[in-house]
């Protein structure tokens, strides 16, 4: 039987104040992609979002339990019968909230989280990505002017 897991009370949800890059790449991949399991999820790393940023296969393992615990996905387990059961995550509203304001969340300096938010900027709004390109600008400016210098 294939069932997702309870839905975690708002009460004992462990808020998340920020996301990391992994859990922002995995709930992106999520939204992008519909319920996948951390096998798939890392294919999906090598074709898509590998070619701006790549976690290790380990820590993108270790995220997938973490974001269903903070109730940011929801996981489910498949019966297989040749093979072990797997389970298989997709994101909640909690977790597309999350997301929303990750992607939007511009940050001096994060050179590495601009391209990832940009390659999924089909997830947020054109004036979201102008405000990264803008800020992406103004720190290639501050880092070309202190190399100058030198």
């Amino acid at each position: 039987m294939e069932c997702y897991g309870a839905r975690v009370p708002a009460a004992e949800r462990t808020r998340v104040q920020s996301l990391t890059t992994t859990e922002g790449a995995v709930l992106a991949l999520l939204a992008t992609e519909g319920e996948r399991s951390g096998y798939d999820l890392a294919k999906l790393v090598e074709r898509a979002i590998g070619h701006v940023w790549s976690p290790a296969r380990s820590g993108l393992y270790a995220t997938l339990p973490r974001l269903a615990k903070s109730g940011l996905v929801e996981s489910r387990a498949i019966v297989q019968s040749a093979k072990p059961d797997k389970q298989v995550y997709k994101i909640s509203t909690a977790g597309r909230e999350a997301l929303a304001a990750w992607i939007e969340g511009v940050e001096p300096g994060a050179r590495d989280t601009f391209f990832l938010k940009l390659f999924v900027g089909k997830l947020t709004t054109p004036d979201v990505l102008l405000e990264h390109v803008e800020q992406f600008l103004d720190d290639t400016e501050a880092r070309l002017a202190v190399l100058r210098e030198i």
